[in-house]
Protein backbone atom coordinates (compact mmCIF):
# COMPACT_ATOMS: atom_id res chain seq x y z
CA UNK A 1 0.00 0.00 0.00
CA UNK A 2 1.66 3.16 -0.56
CA UNK A 3 -0.70 5.96 0.64
CA UNK A 4 1.54 6.93 3.78
CA UNK A 5 -0.89 9.28 5.03
CA UNK A 6 -3.33 6.90 5.88
CA UNK A 7 -0.74 4.24 7.36
CA UNK A 8 0.54 7.17 9.58
CA UNK A 9 -3.01 7.58 10.47
CA UNK A 10 -3.94 4.36 11.01
CA UNK A 11 -0.54 3.88 13.36
CA UNK A 12 -1.35 7.48 15.56
CA UNK A 13 -4.90 8.15 15.03
CA UNK A 14 -7.09 5.17 14.25
CA UNK A 15 -10.32 6.98 15.72
CA UNK A 16 -9.91 9.36 12.87
CA UNK A 17 -10.13 6.96 10.15
CA UNK A 18 -13.58 6.18 9.39
CA UNK A 19 -15.47 3.02 7.91
CA UNK A 20 -15.41 3.37 4.55
CA UNK A 21 -11.80 4.95 4.05
CA UNK A 22 -10.36 2.03 6.01
CA UNK A 23 -12.84 -0.43 4.04
CA UNK A 24 -12.02 1.00 0.57
CA UNK A 25 -7.82 1.48 1.14
CA UNK A 26 -7.70 -1.47 3.56
CA UNK A 27 -9.96 -3.92 2.98
CA UNK A 28 -11.05 -3.92 -0.52
CA UNK A 29 -7.70 -2.56 -1.67
CA UNK A 30 -4.75 -3.86 0.54
CA UNK A 31 -6.67 -7.40 1.66
CA UNK A 32 -8.61 -7.93 -1.03
CA UNK A 33 -11.65 -9.01 0.95
CA UNK A 34 -14.41 -9.62 -1.82
CA UNK A 35 -17.12 -11.20 0.51
CA UNK A 36 -19.95 -8.11 0.45
CA UNK A 37 -22.19 -9.88 3.29
CA UNK A 38 -19.12 -10.10 5.04
CA UNK A 39 -18.12 -6.44 5.38
CA UNK A 40 -21.43 -5.13 5.33
CA UNK A 41 -23.56 -7.16 7.66
CA UNK A 42 -21.15 -7.96 9.77
CA UNK A 43 -19.49 -4.68 10.05
CA UNK A 44 -15.80 -5.73 9.24
CA UNK A 45 -14.75 -2.84 8.48
CA UNK A 46 -15.88 -0.55 12.09
CA UNK A 47 -14.86 -4.22 13.95
CA UNK A 48 -11.49 -4.73 12.44
CA UNK A 49 -10.84 -0.36 13.07
CA UNK A 50 -12.39 -1.06 16.56
CA UNK A 51 -9.80 -3.78 17.42
CA UNK A 52 -6.75 -1.76 16.19
CA UNK A 53 -7.99 1.58 18.23
CA UNK A 54 -8.56 -1.19 21.60
CA UNK A 55 -4.87 -2.77 20.63
CA UNK A 56 -3.35 0.65 20.87
CA UNK A 57 -1.28 0.59 24.18
CA UNK A 58 -0.05 -2.81 22.49
CA UNK A 59 1.13 -0.97 19.56
CA UNK A 60 2.90 1.68 21.31
CA UNK A 61 4.95 -1.32 22.86
CA UNK A 62 6.07 -2.05 19.61
CA UNK A 63 6.05 0.87 17.40
CA UNK A 64 10.06 1.19 17.20
CA UNK A 65 11.06 -2.93 17.05
CA UNK A 66 11.68 -4.44 13.97
CA UNK A 67 12.04 -8.17 13.20
CA UNK A 68 15.46 -8.02 13.92
CA UNK A 69 16.11 -5.61 17.14
CA UNK A 70 12.61 -7.49 18.61
CA UNK A 71 13.94 -9.72 21.87
CA UNK A 72 11.56 -13.08 21.09
CA UNK A 73 13.67 -15.01 23.69
CA UNK A 74 11.45 -13.68 26.19
CA UNK A 75 8.49 -15.08 26.13
CA UNK A 76 6.43 -14.43 28.83
CA UNK A 77 2.95 -12.69 28.74
CA UNK A 78 4.75 -9.39 29.56
CA UNK A 79 7.12 -9.68 27.03
CA UNK A 80 6.93 -8.95 23.03
CA UNK A 81 6.44 -12.29 22.51
CA UNK A 82 3.18 -12.16 24.39
CA UNK A 83 2.22 -8.46 23.02
CA UNK A 84 2.34 -9.85 19.93
CA UNK A 85 0.48 -13.42 20.40
CA UNK A 86 -2.55 -10.77 21.90
CA UNK A 87 -2.53 -8.53 18.91
CA UNK A 88 -2.64 -11.45 16.55
CA UNK A 89 -5.05 -12.97 18.72
CA UNK A 90 -7.37 -9.64 18.57
CA UNK A 91 -7.53 -9.42 15.56
CA UNK A 92 -7.90 -13.15 14.59
CA UNK A 93 -11.13 -13.08 16.94
CA UNK A 94 -13.08 -10.63 14.38
CA UNK A 95 -15.84 -12.72 12.74
CA UNK A 96 -14.67 -13.10 8.89
CA UNK A 97 -10.73 -12.11 9.32
CA UNK A 98 -8.07 -14.54 8.24
CA UNK A 99 -4.88 -15.17 10.17
CA UNK A 100 -3.57 -13.77 6.89
CA UNK A 101 -5.72 -10.57 7.23
CA UNK A 102 -4.60 -10.08 10.24
CA UNK A 103 -1.20 -10.14 9.25
CA UNK A 104 -1.94 -7.69 6.67
CA UNK A 105 -3.49 -5.44 9.07
CA UNK A 106 -0.54 -5.72 11.73
CA UNK A 107 1.89 -5.45 8.24
CA UNK A 108 0.14 -2.12 8.21
CA UNK A 109 1.12 -1.04 11.19
CA UNK A 110 4.55 -2.21 11.41
CA UNK A 111 6.06 -3.61 8.70
CA UNK A 112 9.70 -4.19 9.84
CA UNK A 113 7.94 -5.89 12.42
CA UNK A 114 4.92 -7.54 11.29
CA UNK A 115 5.56 -10.25 7.72
CA UNK A 116 2.56 -10.60 5.99
CA UNK A 117 1.24 -14.50 6.08
CA UNK A 118 -0.13 -15.86 2.73
CA UNK A 119 -2.36 -18.46 3.22
CA UNK A 120 -2.66 -21.33 1.03
CA UNK A 121 -5.83 -23.39 0.72
CA UNK A 122 -4.35 -26.99 -0.59
CA UNK A 123 -6.75 -30.08 -1.45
Amino acid sequence: MSDNNFIKRLKEEPCAINRKEFEEKALLGYIKIENYDLLIKQKLSMTILQAIVEMQPLLSRVQDLTILTADLSDTGNQSIVGTIERMYQSLCSVNGLSSAGASKILHLLNNKLFPVIIHRITD
